[in-house]
């Protein structure tokens, strides 16, 4: 798995894709493919350089922006693309009323239409949705069985609507757990994507009082260490985020 344009750079300094490839003569290895969380353009330049045949990246309907330039390799090097996180980390069915553009008929759940704008994307070969329950599971099977693809116009209409509002939404991966001050930053940064859904600044500590009983000063304690930065998968301004959180 390839996080940042640093860690595929030490990789490849250290032998990594001739070890690759000589697994893949060596009849070892059918097929090299990448998991990545990279965004914009780096994604696009690690697909291009043409070491891998498939890859596997976060992708939704509300993070659309971040992740697009990857289909213009994907297209180019003719690769198999999974996404992950259809759903958003479960931000989309949470926010039903806000994410209601994504419907265009009656019929279908917000959730149903998020998977189903996926299904209709001619370059996406595997959706992975993940299950709480039972009745998610039946949820994403009739999403499936009742598939009938987006047309080009309600696609355009799913694009204009996502705008810009849903490009730096935290997705609750939980690699910036651990900080070293003990602050729950998967949980503030959470609390967080309700500011920015709700578009009020009160809906961060409410999220953090009702949901997660903590307070904003949790937030205060950090030090801009720069460690959950690192580790965020988003590339997401955690610092500038705790620094508002706690104010």
């Amino acid at each position: 798995c390839i996080t940042t344009r640093k860690d595929w750079a030490d990789r490849k300094a250290n032998g990594l894709v001739p070890a690759l490839r000589r697994l893949k003569e060596e009849g070892l290895v059918r097929h090299l493919c990448v998991s990545s969380h990279l965004v914009g353009d780096e994604i696009r330049e690690l697909l291009m350089e043409g070491v891998f045949e498939g890859v596997l990246f976060g992708y939704s309907a509300y993070n659309i922006r971040s992740r697009e330039k990857a289909f213009e390799a994907i297209a180019a090097h003719d690769l198999g693309c999974a996404v992950m996180n259809p759903l958003g980390g479960g931000l989309i069915p949470q926010n039903p009323d806000l994410f209601a553009f994504l419907k265009s008929r009656e019929d279908e759940t917000v959730s149903q239409a998020a998977l189903r704008f996926l299904f209709s994307h001619p370059r996406i070969s595997t959706v992975l949705v993940g299950f709480s329950d039972a009745a998610q599971l039946r949820e994403a099977v009739a999403a499936v069985e009742r598939f009938a693809p987006m047309s080009a116009e309600e696609i355009a209409g799913v694009r204009t609507a996502i705008g810009e509002r849903f490009t730096d939404l935290c997705t609750g991966c939980g690699y910036c757990d651990g900080c070293p001050e003990g602050i729950p930053v998967p949980r503030m940064m959470e609390a967080y994507n309700h500011k920015r859904l709700r578009g009020r600044d009160t809906a961060v500590t409410e999220r953090l009082a009702w949901h997660w009983s903590a307070g904003p000063e949790e937030a205060a304690k950090c030090t801009a260490c720069g460690q959950c930065e690192e580790a965020c998968t988003q590339h997401l301004p955690i610092i500038t985020r705790m620094s508002e959180i706690a104010a």
